[in-house]
């Protein structure tokens, strides 16, 4: 395996085991489903909620938006891309600020994780922060009751005149008691804040892939989605932005949202120096590094230590590709400027380059050190220079290469 690159919590709008047990769309009237379809979203599952329809799971629609004429077209480039809305949040650099009303603490505190996600991206071109006075919100998160809809959560788009979509309501009627952690609840709030910004579902072109059903959200022909250049043209696995999430898990950002994010709202379009975070599976004694945040979905057994360094994720001059190798016999993962530092050994298989890193120390930079316990087969590649005075099986092996601080 190669590894790229006391809550009381609300359930999720678009996951799968919460779909509703009749077609809502029913007794919904035919020219709705028509304008619903021409503004390129499903007809499937719609639900009518307050002033406007509920699509897709969590995309709010008022009567006065379905009123407006499609203008616009798509570029289809695969089945799971990253997809933008039609509009976006302009005049910037701006700070988003979100305000949540009448909600207890497990929502406070899944707000400000939310936020922190974003603000750790640095996108330059926007930036989040949680106020306490509702007369300076942007985005207000609230809530209802209504045990009748399947409609858990939910959000909209950007306005015409560039702001975020003001507000993401909750279901209280779905609250539950259970020990299902509070990152679960961050993911939650975190993905209706990428709508709030303009954000369409990864798995635009194919809901099944995360939903297990649905296919197509749209006409391909006349829909608003817009592909976001540089992204993955193929399947993305645990995309902050796939449109369903099973119950207790911590989806964030992978490698292609940070791009994805990055073209939309930092100057310059590329990515700024990212986190690198750092995993250790237990039972195999290996320890890694990797931009995406979501390895222990996608890899069991590996559980999450915390931010390391940053890294560059495109090539920028005077920086050198860092290149990984894994070991399945050792269960041992290798991070290397290197492209040859498995020539000769055996076992070791090429994952390819996952940043872009300084072979002699820049301003700014400090050094990464690797050590190596041999009895454990595991590197470790750290900020620390004392790593061995609580590590003492670990042997020192030099300095690997130069990142930025965390």
């Amino acid at each position: 395996m190669g590894i790229m690159g006391g809550a009381s919590l609300f359930m999720y709008s678009c996951k799968k085991n919460d779909a509703p047990k009749q077609n809502q769309t029913k007794e919904i009237p035919q020219e709705v489903l028509t304008a619903i379809k021409n503004q390129g979203f499903s007809t499937n599952g719609v639900v009518r909620f307050k002033d406007g329809y509920v699509v897709e799971g969590d995309i709010f629609l008022t009567d006065s938006s379905l009123a407006k004429k499609a203008t616009f077209t798509t570029l289809k480039r695969g089945e799971t891309e990253q997809y933008r809305t039609t509009q976006l949040v302009t005049n910037l650099p701006r700070t988003i600020k979100v305000y949540v009303s009448g909600l207890g603490t497990d929502y406070v505190n899944a707000t400000n994780d939310a936020i922190q996600r974003y603000n750790d991206l640095r996108l330059g071109g926007l930036t989040f922060t949680r106020v306490t006075n509702s007369t300076d919100a942007d985005i207000t998160i609230s809530g209802f009751y209504d045990p009748y809809t399947p409609v858990n959560a939910s959000s909209g788009f950007p306005t015409a005149n560039g702001n975020p979509y003001s507000s993401i309501s909750v279901n209280t009627a779905r609250f539950f008691q259970s020990n299902t952690p509070g990152y679960w609840a961050a993911s939650v709030i975190q993905h209706e804040l990428g709508h709030c910004i303009g954000m369409r579902h990864t798995d635009y072109m194919n809901r099944a892939f995360s939903c297990g059903f649905g296919g197509a959200e749209s006409d391909p022909n006349n829909v608003g989605a817009i592909y976001i250049p540089n992204t993955l043209t193929g399947v993305e696995s645990e995309s902050w932005m796939l449109a369903c999430m099973p119950d207790g898990i911590s989806r964030s950002f992978t490698v292609y949202d940070i791009f994805a994010l990055s073209y939309l709202y930092t100057p310059g379009q590329v990515p700024t120096p990212q986190l690198f975070h750092e995993w250790y599976n237990g039972g195999k004694k290996d320890h890694t590094l990797s931009a995406n945040t979501n390895i222990q979905n996608l890899f069991p057994g590996f559980n999450y230590i915390g931010a390391s360094h940053r890294v560059y994720l495109t090539n920028v001059s005077g920086t050198v590709p860092l290149y990984q190798f894994y070991n399945g016999s050792s269960g041992d993962h290798l991070l290397s400027t290197d492209i040859n530092a498995t020539a000769g050994y055996s076992g070791w298989q090429f994952d390819g380059t996952v940043a872009y890193v300084y072979n002699t120390q820049v301003a700014g930079t400090i050094p990464i050190y690797c050590y190596y316990d041999l009895a454990a087969t595991d590197r470790v590649f750290t900020t620390d220079p004392n790593f061995r005075n609580q590590w003492p099986s670990y042997a020192y092996y030099g300095i690997a290469y130069y990142a930025f601080p965390k």
